[in-house]
């Protein structure tokens, strides 16, 4: 996955991913799964949530030589901010998107943005090209050293 952080025009460095896979550490994600799996179910809350099979073990704890890694990122944009809601019904409790203040690496000058991006958008829908905001530089100026150092502590405390 890429995670912009802060604008469009930035990513969140590989060494924040977290995500175990097979061996693997980073920004991964289990993006598609045999349905032939005897079992295969949806488990856990969501946040947790993943994909089981008939003995309650996740899929990506499996066989590790049955899985396959395929170098197809995509964008995340989960870091980012983003304008009105996208909860429909009235019902849930609507709860302020949480943050992350850094800087990121910046992407190549040639770097191929999704096609998407360049189409018509309603006017409700916000512009993704809109840069990094005065008050985010602030806060990330002060917390950006800070999860580095919190990075480093983690990886060496598990091998990373």
């Amino acid at each position: 996955m890429i995670y912009p952080i802060g604008d469009i025009y930035h990513r969140q460095e590989e060494a924040a991913g977290r995500y175990e896979l097979a061996g693997k550490k980073g920004h991964i994600s289990l993006r598609a799964v045999n349905r032939r799996i005897p079992g295969l179910s949806s488990s856990f809350p969501h946040g947790t949530q993943g994909f089981t099979d008939e003995n309650g073990i996740m899929i990506q704890n499996r066989d590790s030589k049955k899985i396959s890694f395929v170098d197809v990122p995509y964008m995340h944009f989960s870091l980012l901010p983003r304008g009105g809601s996208r909860i429909a019904d009235e019902n849930v409790v609507k709860r302020p998107q949480k943050l992350k203040y850094e800087f990121g690496e910046e992407f190549p000058k040639d770097y191929y943005y999704p096609e998407v991006f360049f189409r018509y958008r309603p006017n409700f829908v916000p512009s993704p090209w809109t840069k990094i905001t005065p008050l985010f530089k602030a806060r990330a100026i002060i917390e950006t050293p800070l999860r580095k150092i919190k990075r480093k502590v983690w990886r060496s405390k598990i091998g990373y």
